[in-house]
């Protein structure tokens, strides 16, 4: 004589249905901001790198603009070339010749 034991499905319960759902969902969303935050990550950190590049073309252009502005103090560019008023006329030296007359 073997009793053959019937398995009775199990009943779900609306409400756990729906704490699963609740749950599921939370965790896409968990997943979902978790990615977003390591995009947000990545961003700030490009962002960071470009300014660190920004600063350094801007710090170049500025030194450019003083070099160019201490030749035009006292140049005069005209028709494209350039004309330095700046110039100082030194007598030459008299250089030793080893001629002692």
């Amino acid at each position: 004589n073997t009793k053959t034991v019937q398995e009775t499905p199990l009943k779900e319960n609306p409400e756990d249905t729906n704490l699963k759902f609740r749950y599921d969902l939370l965790s896409a969303n968990h997943e979902h901001l978790k990615k977003l935050l390591i995009q947000y990550s990545s961003l700030l950190s490009q962002e960071r790198n470009m300014n660190e590049k920004l600063e350094g073309i801007i710090r170049g252009l500025e030194d450019d603009i003083k070099f160019i502005h201490s030749l035009l103090k006292n140049s005069l560019i005209e028709n494209g070339k350039l004309y330095n008023f700046n110039i100082e006329l030194k007598p030459p030296r008299d250089k030793p010749t080893g001629d002692d007359r």
